[in-house]
C-alpha cells in the first residue's frame, strides 16, 4: 500500500450564498484568507485533502463536487460554512455521499457561517443524514482534534467496507465471545468472513523449500535477543509463518482469526510466531479463531502507528487500578521494552497444543495506551475503552512478578488504567483484550457512533 492509499481522503466543500456579495461595511461577506487556512489546516493534520475549487451555492455545483467525491474514494466529507446558505442546495450532497459528514463552522460573527451551518445542521437531522456539527476555529487545537478523530474514524469505517477475513479453523476452545454471525459483520462492517480449514495451512507449510526456510530464519534472528536453532518445532513455526503469508496474501484476506488448538496446535505447530511476525507487517491475525478480537485489533491499527497487541487479561489489581495482561504466545517483537530481553521460546504448555509451538517472551514498552474489547450484549455490539499507561516493572522485582502467574516465559504487559479497576471488569466481556499505543479513545468513540457499536468506558 502507498503513502497516498493510506492516508485519509477527505473532501472538503466550503458552501454559501453570498458569493461576490458586501456586507454593510463594504466587506466581502466570505473571508476567504480563513476559508484557505482551514483548508490548509486539514493538509497539516496530514490528509489528502481534495474538493470543490469554488464555494458551492447551488445544485448544479453540488452535484460536480459529488462526482469529485466518489471518483476519488473520499473516506469523508467535511461541509464547511463560509456564509448563510440555503439549506435545500446542499443537504442532498450529504445524502448523495453515504459516506461519513462533518458540519465545519467557523467560531467568527464575519460572513454569519454560524447561521448557514445552524441551518443545515437542521436539515440534515430532518432528512436523517448522521453527521458531526463542530463550530471552532482551524488554529483552536481543540477544534483540530475533533476533526482529526472524526476523520480517521471515518476513514476506519470506510476502509473496513470490502474486506475480507479469513478464519483458518472454527471457534477455538468453546470461546463464545470471539465467535460472530456473518450477515451482522456484513450489515454492520461491510466484512465478510470466508472460512478455511487448517489442513490447508499445514499442507502449504510443508511444502515450502528449506532454502525459503533458511532465509526466513535468518531475517527473523535478527529481530530478537534469542532464539532457538532451526531444527524441530522451530522450523515448523517458520514454515507456518511462510505459508500463512503466502495463503493470506493470494487469498486476498485482510485479517485472520486462527483456531491454533486443538488441531493445528496438536499436529503440527501452535502459530504463535507466525502471528507475531505478521502483525509487525502490518497483518492483523487473532488467537483461538477469536473473531471479534481480530475485529477490535483491524479497527484500532487505523489509529497508531505501531503494532496493535492482543493478549489475556491474566489479572485485574482492582485496589491499584493496574491490569496484568499476558500473551501465551503472540506478541509483535517491536512492542518489547527495555526491563527484558526480547526472545523466541517454546510456549510450553502442552496440554494446549501437543506438538509444541514457538512463541514471543517480553515485556512490552512504556506509554501511553488505549485498551480495546469488542464484544456483544443480547446481539448489539459493545465496545470496551480503557485509557491508560504502559510501565515497565523495577528490574528487581521482576523475576517474581514473572513467576506470579506460574509462566514467566509469556509476554507480559503492565497497565495502570485511568479508570477504576473494579469498572474496569465489570465492563470487560471477555478474556482479550487489544492494546494501542496512544490516546485514541475520541477517534474509538466517533467509530461506534458511525458503526452502530454502543461505547463502554472506563476512565
Amino acid at each position: 500500500m502507498g503513502v497516498l492509499e493510506n492516508k485519509t481522503v477527505v473532501g472538503f466543500v466550503p458552501f454559501g450564498i453570498h458569493v461576490n456579495v458586501e456586507d454593510g461595511l463594504g466587506r466581502q461577506f466570505i473571508d476567504y484568507e480563513l476559508l484557505e487556512n482551514s483548508k490548509g489546516s486539514l493538509v497539516e493534520q496530514g490528509f489528502h485533502v481534495i474538493g470543490a475549487k469554488e464555494v458551492i451555492s447551488y445544485k448544479n455545483q453540488a452535484a460536480e463536487a459529488l462526482t469529485l467525491l466518489m471518483n476519488e474514494k473520499a473516506d469523508v466529507l467535511v461541509l464547511y460554512s463560509t456564509t448563510w446558505m440555503w439549506a435545500s442546495e446542499i443537504m442532498w450532497l450529504a445524502k448523495s455521499f453515504n459516506r461519513p459528514v462533518i458540519l465545519w463552522s467557523p467560531a467568527t460573527s464575519r460572513g454569519w457561517t454560524n447561521v448557514g451551518a445552524l441551518e443545515v445542521h437542521g436539515a440534515l437531522e430532518e432528512i436523517g443524514v448522521e453527521h458531526k456539527f463542530i463550530i471552532g476555529q482551524f488554529d483552536d487545537e481543540r477544534t483540530m482534534k475533533k476533526i482529526r478523530a472524526f476523520c480517521k474514524a471515518a476513514k476506519a469505517k470506510h476502509r473496513l467496507q470490502g474486506t475480507t477475513l479469513g478464519l483458518v479453523g472454527g471457534r477455538g476452545m468453546g470461546e463464545t465471545t470471539g465467535s460472530a454471525d456473518p450477515s451482522q459483520w456484513m450489515m454492520n462492517f461491510g466484512i465478510d468472513i470466508e472460512h478455511m480449514d487448517q489442513m490447508v495451512v499445514i499442507q502449504e507449510a510443508k511444502a515450502v523449500d528449506f532454502p525459503s526456510v533458511e532465509k526466513a530464519y535468518d531475517e527473523v534472528k535478527a529481530k530478537f535477543d534469542y532464539i532457538p536453532a532451526l531444527e524441530g518445532v522451530m522450523e515448523k513455526s517458520i514454515r507456518l509463518y511462510i505459508a500463512m503469508k503466502k495463503i493470506y496474501s493470494e487469498r486476498g484476506f485482510d485479517m485472520a482469526a486462527v483456531k491454533c488448538y486443538p488441531e493445528l496446535g496438536d499436529n503440527y505447530a501452535t502459530p504463535c510466531l507466525a502471528q507475531s511476525l505478521l502483525a509487525d507487517e502490518g497483518f492483523t491475525s487473532a488467537c483461538i479463531g477469536d473473531l471479534n478480537t481480530a475485529l477490535t485489533a483491524q479497527i484500532m491499527g487505523n489509529f497508531t502507528d505501531v503494532a496493535v497487541f492482543s493478549g489475556d487479561i491474566q489479572q485485574v489489581r482492582y485496589w491499584e487500578n493496574v491490569v496484568k495482561i499476558v500473551c501465551d504466545g503472540a506478541c509483535p517483537p517491536s512492542l518489547a521494552g527495555k526491563c527484558k530481553t526480547c526472545g523466541v521460546c517454546s510456549r510450553g504448555l502442552p496440554s494446549e497444543g501437543a506438538a509444541g509451538g514457538m512463541g514471543v517472551s517480553a515485556i512490552l514498552k512504556k506509554g501511553r495506551c488505549t485498551l480495546v474489547h469488542i464484544a456483544r450484549m443480547k446481539g448489539r455490539f459493545t465496545m470496551h475503552i480503557a485509557p491508560g499507561e504502559v510501565f515497565e516493572p523495577d528490574v528487581a522485582d521482576l523475576d517474581e512478578l514473572l513467576r506470579d502467574c506460574g509462566m514467566p516465559h509469556w509476554t507480559h504487559a503492565y497497565v495502570k488504567i485511568d479508570g477504576n479497576g473494579e469498572d474496569f471488569y465489570q465492563n470487560q466481556l471477555g478474556e482479550f483484550v487489544c492494546l494501542a499505543y496512544g490516546d485514541i479513545e475520541e477517534e474509538l468513540v466517533d467509530f461506534c457512533n458511525l458503526a452502530d457499536i454502543t461505547p463502554i468506558i472506563t476512565k
